[in-house]
């Protein structure tokens, strides 16, 4: 049996059903031979996330797995690998490598050495015979304890190796583990004792399956219940004990009942810090129950740890809690508390929620969207960035896995993956994945793949022309983005406003000065201040100049070439004013012109954005700057013309002690002009 068979055989043995992958990996081809439906994908981290969702639909009963061709393929799929990773979700990696005599030769990028960080196990096939323990152990570890991806590398020479038949493999056998009955009685006795617990539900509560037992645990104690993004849908959120889900953005009710909690129950849950988590409150009891012991205290301290299957720690738990609680705790109390925090703050949103506006706002999408769906029969997940934090603090959900939440690393264009992979995962479910039009430009072109593979999902796309999440960090970024991003709007604009003026030519740069004073003086009459609101017109539908016009053009040119320029007034009437005179008023109208241009300036700038003041400020700058340097230029050819003036007058005064000079008759200027020759 050739090794790609065996493999393939094993594969069908451990129950999966497809596989995902990028070519070339001569995997997709024995799978489609041993019925294993083969997914080619545009993009590998798309082909990951897909498998991704596999195990998470499944609650890694049936694990996802993923090929691709070695090298770029590999190095391409380091992304998706360490999203599994920091998700706990257990997907089986299978790339391709260099042959063995090439595999651990620089340059050649080897998956095993490279991705032995963020995988739980990476090991490479070098003898045929070993194939059925190498998947063995990979099967081993994914079904097992802590989720996360396992990698088997197969060499580009080994497809031609025989494995010994027949083929030695069975499946391999879920084990799960509870923690110390000890540990167990004294949480018991803690949660009884407790006045206002609160339960903390995390991804290990879907991975267990334990959710029928959340739910008795928190009737039992009348205790709200809260859920990392990951752990969603873990409990119904139209219960009256749910407080929502957390993440970056939460319900009002989150943050209160945990700054009152005396005690805080986590299940299945690491408590890492992250900014796409919940922050416990300092100072905090917390009892910790997760399937992973690294994970005990990693992030905070904790007063008791359970190590265990969350289902397991759960039965454990109300055993012990159903000797000492004999009835169910009343839950009005803390319900009405609940709808006391969470209808104040639904009434906030509710103008963006309720709005009518156009274009229609995230909210409102997200509003009408849970409206129109089935929403037990839907798979819906956010992506990275605005999206996530418009959907799930608003979206209810019912039925476990119903919502794929995650947070630890925030990829953009994880959703489509996801979607895909649900969809085939659970093809009676409408799977719908919401994202932005930055995660699109990741992954997009994989809508081909949903078209191509007929897998039929619904795709939400909020398109707001900018990465909107990011504009709080790198504001001035953000409004050239958004300025840069519309160009042919703006144009539409300047166009409409042309017309509106009676110009009939579309280039309006030449208009704005008159555009501005329009605006100012339609603002006027908003106020109060004038009944004025159109400019006068021409027989020919032309802005009329103002008949200062001219002269103020003529100033302009006057100040770009610098006090050696002629006032208007100095070319139209040169007559009645002396040289002396006519420099004196050429002063007085520089200084007032200045003057008005600094006032001008100044008005200017305030009616800017705070943004755009600097860059108004340096305008300003350079604009003085170039008056200065213009000012310095007069003044030193005046002064090399009054030096020439000294020298010439010097010379005329040695000719006449001399003798010559004007003993010809001849005057100064012709003389003057002869010598310039």
């Amino acid at each position: 049996m050739k090794l790609g068979t065996a493999i393939a055989e094993i594969l069908k043995r451990e129950g999966v059903e497809w596989i995902a992958g990028y070519p070339v990996n001569h995997m997709l081809e024995h799978a489609a031979a041993a019925d294993i439906r083969p997914v080619i994908v545009r993009q590998e981290r798309i082909g990951l996330h897909m498998a991704d969702a596999q195990s998470r639909v499944t609650s890694g009963r049936k694990p996802g797995v993923f090929v691709m061709q070695h090298g770029p393929g590999a190095e391409n799929a380091m992304g998706g690998v360490a999203q599994c990773f920091a998700e706990s979700v257990p997907v089986l990696v299978m790339p391709m490598g260099y042959p063995r005599r090439l595999a651990h030769v620089e340059p050649n990028f080897n998956s095993v050495a490279a991705m032995r960080s963020f995988t739980k196990s990476a090991e490479p096939i070098t003898l045929a015979a070993e194939v059925p323990h190498i998947l063995r152990r990979a099967f081993s570890r994914l079904r097992n304890g802590r989720g996360g991806p396992c990698l088997v590398e197969i060499p580009s020479d080994m497809w031609n190796e025989e494995v010994p038949e027949p083929l030695d493999y069975r499946p391999v056998p879920a084990a799960r583990y509870a923690p110390d009955p000890q540990d167990v009685a004294r949480a018991a006795r803690m949660l009884a004792e407790a006045e206002r617990p609160v339960i903390y539900a995390g991804t290990g509560v879907h991975w267990a399956r334990a959710w029928p037992q959340l739910r008795e645990l928190a009737e039992l104690l009348a205790a709200p219940v809260t859920s990392s993004l990951g752990g969603k849908s873990s409990f119904p959120e139209d219960h009256p004990l749910a407080l929502g889900s957390g993440g970056l953005a939460v319900q009002a009710t989150v943050p209160h009942f945990l700054k009152h909690a005396d005690l805080i129950l986590g299940i299945g849950c690491s408590f890492t810090t992250t900014n796409f988590g919940i922050a416990m409150p300092a100072g905090k009891k917390i009892i910790q129950a997760t399937l992973e012991p690294d994970h005990l205290g990693k992030d905070i301290p904790i007063e008791l740890g359970l190590v265990g299957d969350a289902a397991l720690t759960l039965d454990l738990l109300l055993a012990e809690l159903r000797d000492r609680i004999r009835e169910r705790r009343d839950p009005a109390a803390v319900a009405a508390e609940i709808q006391a925090q969470r209808e104040p703050w639904l009434a906030k949103w509710s103008a963006k929620r309720d709005s009518d506006a156009a274009p229609l706002n995230p909210y409102r999408v997200m509003r009408d969207l849970w409206r129109t769906v089935d929403v037990d029969n839907t798979v819906i997940t956010h992506d990275a960035g605005s999206p996530r934090d418009q959907l799930s603090p608003f979206w209810v959900s019912r039925t476990p896995l119903s919502y794929l939440g995650w947070g630890k690393t925030t990829q953009l264009g994880y959703g489509l993956g996801l979607a895909m992979g649900a969809k085939l995962a659970a093809p009676d479910k409408l799977c719908i994945n919401v994202w932005g039009d930055a995660a699109i430009g990741f992954t997009g072109m994989d809508f081909e793949t949903a078209v191509r593979e007929r897998i039929p999902i619904m795709s939400v796309l909020l398109n707001n022309f900018s990465m909107a999440i990011e504009l709080k960090v790198h504001h001035h970024v953000g409004q050239q983005v958004l300025r840069a991003d519309r160009p042919e709007r703006r144009r539409r604009r300047r166009r409409r406003r042309a017309r509106r003026l009676g110009d009939g030519n579309d280039r309006t740069d030449r208009h704005r000065p008159r555009l501005r004073r329009l605006r100012r003086l339609r603002r006027r009459r908003l106020a109060g201040q004038t009944d004025q609101c159109r400019p006068a017109l021409d027989r020919q539908r032309r802005i009329r100049r103002h008949p200062g016009a001219e002269h103020r053009r003529r100033r302009r040119q006057w100040r770009h070439r610098g006090l050696g320029g002629r006032s208007a007034l100095a070319e139209t009437r040169p007559q009645l004013l002396p040289r002396h005179g006519r420099d004196r008023r050429r002063r007085r109208l520089r200084v007032r012109y200045l003057g008005d241009q600094q006032r001008r300036d100044r008005r200017r700038r305030d009616q800017l954005p705070r943004h755009r003041r600097a860059g108004h400020r340096r305008r300003r700058r350079r604009r003085w700057r170039r008056r200065i340097r213009g000012r310095q230029h007069h003044r030193q050819d005046a002064e090399r013309y009054l030096l020439r003036r000294a020298r010439r007058q010097r010379q005329r005064r040695r000719q006449r002690r001399a003798g010559r000079g004007d003993q010809h008759g001849q005057p100064d200027h012709v003389e003057r002009g002869r010598r310039r020759q």
